[in-house]
């Protein structure tokens, strides 16, 4: 008597198009993260209060004045 073998189920016959949907999921939040970054990081860079408020941190660092009044 021969015997008889059965198909192993592979994830796919299992779950069908649940890994695609993850993937697809996964993609969307990503995507979605990676905008809000960029929109954030262009406003930060073309704001001119920041980059002038920056110019003068900057200056005030590196002239060495420490603060004290010269006479």
């Amino acid at each position: 008597m021969p015997v008889q073998r059965q198909p192993e189920l592979t994830f796919y016959t299992r779950f069908g198009d649940v890994f695609v949907l993850l993937c697809g999921i996964l993609f969307v939040c990503g995507s979605g993260v990676a905008l809000s970054r960029a929109v954030l990081f262009s406003r930060a860079v073309i704001d001119p209060v920041q980059a002038e408020r920056d110019r003068i941190r900057t200056a005030f660092l590196h002239s060495g004045d420490d603060g004290e009044k010269r006479e």
